[in-house]
């Protein structure tokens, strides 16, 4: 606002006060007096009328780009680039507020090239971003801070800030083929091999030493081999002996067998009991850790302080991730994570929205498995005002009462839930049938057996593993016979 003050040359003297007001006049500028004092007469009081508060009915001229659930619209018939019907959403909710409140009319239109915007060479820029750019609107609805798009806009305070998440399948049940492998780690797996070896080695060795002096023969390696796998299992057979130095090493070797036959047993009941699953996904550190996995980030988000966090994070996984992620829409991220072996980083709203709308059943269970640890996607996420809006201040203070007094995030909730009640889902036999393929094997039945054919798998991997073995050493040892036979039969011949 501006404010003049003149005298008047007439036959008395006077000062007059005036304030320029830009929505007075039917929304549009308008010169008002105030104040009118005679000189010499007695200063009359001032009263100032709140106009900051009431734009008198002026048009404001919105583009929006829809980004459920914050903005969400129908096109007009002439396409992109015309006005558009907006839907229930975080910002058709914003404008209303702010329209009733502050006393102003407007209409939303869509960008003619449905982009929020980037940077060309020549300077200027695309979308959203561009049209206020070129000052062919007055804002835009909700859209994220880069430093480079405040050089040619203006924005508000916060109205949402948005975080970065994890999406990936919900944990799985693990393979029941490895039931009887699982009760120990590959690295206790190794170690016990590595003990029977070492403990046979040093049985044989005690034994060869001692037969030196005794004159005594000793057993083969490979005897005493067997017979510490044979306490291990359970059923020692042979290996029986007097003398003092064999008895001392088999009775602590008996109550290692004993400590670790029960350690194995135990836990194999526990794993039979219940059934395990793969690890739930959290942070980039548990998805940089996930063998055969890739990952994608949404397109939309690739860019401002998203990109901060994630190249120049003090983390290793974190930059990990972001140097090896795949650019990717949100429905085709979601679409790979169902298939498998896959993760999408996204912004949670967005996330929230699509998995409630689309990849829910009838009882609201999801496949998918949101992380724990998020990542910011954006500094702010408030209105775009073309440069110089004189509104700019009184709606970006009007935004930031909004965001203080919680409403931001229930309209946000409200408007997630209609949406989800707008579309229906699949019908409870679809479910039902779903619910069926993924039933649990550990589900209460009388016909349910806990031990199953698929359960036993892996015992038969060992067996015939241990034949194939067998096999090759019966080749090896065929012919190492008939090549030692050849052999003398030319000796005998010479």
């Amino acid at each position: 606002m501006q404010t003049m003050a003149f005298p008047t040359q007439t036959a008395k003297e006077y000062v007059r006060l005036y304030i320029r007001c830009l929505y007075c006049n039917n929304g549009q500028p308008e010169t008002l007096l105030l104040l009118s004092w005679e000189l010499g007469s007695e200063l009359p009081e001032m009263t100032m009328s709140n106009h900051d508060e009431d734009f008198q009915g002026h048009h404001m001229r919105v583009i929006s780009f829809p980004i459920e659930p914050f903005s969400s619209y129908v096109q007009s018939k002439n396409g992109p680039g015309g006005v558009v019907k907006l839907l229930d959403s975080f910002d058709k909710r914003l404008l209303e507020a702010m329209s009733s409140g502050m006393n102003f009319t407007y209409n939303v239109r869509s960008p003619k090239d449905m982009q929020t915007g980037y940077q060309l060479q020549n300077g200027s820029w695309t979308g959203v971003v561009g049209v206020l750019q070129k000052n062919e609107a007055d804002f835009t609805t909700l859209i994220g801070t880069t430093s480079e798009r405040t050089t040619v806009m203006d924005l508000t305070t916060t109205a949402y800030l948005d975080h970065m998440i994890i999406t990936s399948l919900k944990p799985q049940l693990l393979p029941q083929y490895l039931v009887f492998f699982r009760p120990f780690t590959v690295d206790i797996w190794i170690l016990l091999l590595f003990t029977v070896t070492i403990w046979a080695s040093t049985l044989w060795f005690l034994e060869k030493v001692r037969s030196s002096f005794c004159g005594q023969k000793g057993n083969a390696f490979s005897e005493d081999l067997f017979y510490g796998w044979e306490i291990m299992l359970g059923n020692p057979t042979s290996g029986q002996s007097a003398n003092s130095t064999r008895q001392m090493l088999v009775g602590w070797w008996l109550v290692v067998c004993f400590l670790m036959s029960t350690s194995f047993k135990s836990s194999l009941v526990a794993h039979l009991t219940v059934q395990g699953k793969t690890r739930e996904i959290n942070n980039c550190r548990d998805l940089v850790n996930q063998v055969n996995w890739a990952w994608g980030i949404d397109e939309n988000y690739l860019f401002g302080l998203l990109v901060v966090t994630l190249k120049h994070n003090v983390d290793p996984n974190v930059r990990y991730v972001f140097e090896h992620h795949e650019k990717i829409t949100t429905e085709d991220g979601l679409k790979k994570v169902l298939r498998g072996q896959y993760s999408f980083l996204s912004a949670k709203e967005r996330v929230l929205e699509i998995i409630g709308s689309k990849y829910r059943n009838i009882y609201g269970q999801t496949p998918f498995y949101l992380g724990k640890e998020q990542y910011k996607a954006s500094n702010v996420v408030g209105w775009g005002f073309r440069k110089g809006a004189p509104f700019k201040e009184r709606l970006s203070k009007a935004i930031t009462h909004l965001w203080e007094s919680g409403i931001s995030d229930r309209w946000l909730k409200e408007v997630r839930l209609a949406n989800i009640k707008r579309n229906p889902g699949p019908t409870k036999e679809e479910t039902e049938l779903r619910m069926r393929a993924e039933i649990n094997d550990l589900t209460v039945d009388s016909n349910v057996r806990i031990l199953q054919t698929k359960h036993m798998l892996g015992v038969y991997v060992v067996l015939i593993s241990g034949l194939s073995v067998a096999l090759l050493a019966f080749v090896g040892e065929y012919l190492s016979i008939k090549i030692c036979s050849a052999c003398q039969e030319d000796i005998m011949d010479n």
